[in-house]
């Protein structure tokens, strides 16, 4: 029993991230799902249609509630929440997420406001000639515009990080921005 309450003193001593980065790095662990669920070698069973798309929704309403870990973190100065909070609801990639998020969390968006300006467009397959099927969702936007989900979900980590670093909220150990991979 001495053990467990040691590893107990140990977790709770040691210094958590702030309650923004915690939910980035739950994103990132959700886009980390997808990535990982969407590729399948030819002839073996691949994950199931719903298990890929749960976790596609799941980190685009991830991604997008960033924001408001920020905004209600009370260790973050209320200045620096709130330039968190304009910076996101000007990123055109974040907006296309705040969409999204919103999209496949409510059945109805009822007001205008509120109306998804970009939504599931259908599925795409890719056979990049090594043997592997990777599947991507379209996104397609109300202005004609098609984006594939996986390249803007790693878009949506960059802004992130960005806004994040910007605001001097330290970003370290996190998956590093998609140029450094």
């Amino acid at each position: 029993m001495a053990g467990i309450d040691a590893l107990a003193n140990d977790l709770f001593a040691a210094k958590r991230p702030l309650a923004c980065v915690q939910q980035l790095e739950r994103a990132q662990r959700a886009f980390a799902r997808f990535e990982a669920l969407r590729t399948s070698r030819r002839g073996t069973k691949s994950a199931e249609y719903v298990e890929i798309e749960d976790a596609l929704w799941s980190f685009f309403q991830n991604c997008w509630y960033v924001k408001d870990w920020a905004k209600n973190d009370p260790a973050l100065p209320s200045v620096v929440r709130q330039a968190v909070v304009d910076a996101a609801h000007t990123n055109p990639v974040l907006k296309t997420v705040q969409s999204l998020a919103n999209g496949s969390k409510h059945l109805d968006l009822e007001t205008e406001t509120h109306k998804p300006k970009a939504k599931d467009g259908g599925i795409i397959f890719d056979e990049p000639g090594d043997g592997t099927i990777r599947l991507d969702f379209a996104i397609s936007h109300d202005d004609g515009r098609v984006d594939r989900a996986a390249e803007l979900a790693t878009r949506a980590l960059d802004a992130w990080r960005q806004i994040l670093t910007d605001a001097g909220i330290g970003t370290r150990g996190l998956i590093p921005p998609s140029s450094a991979i």
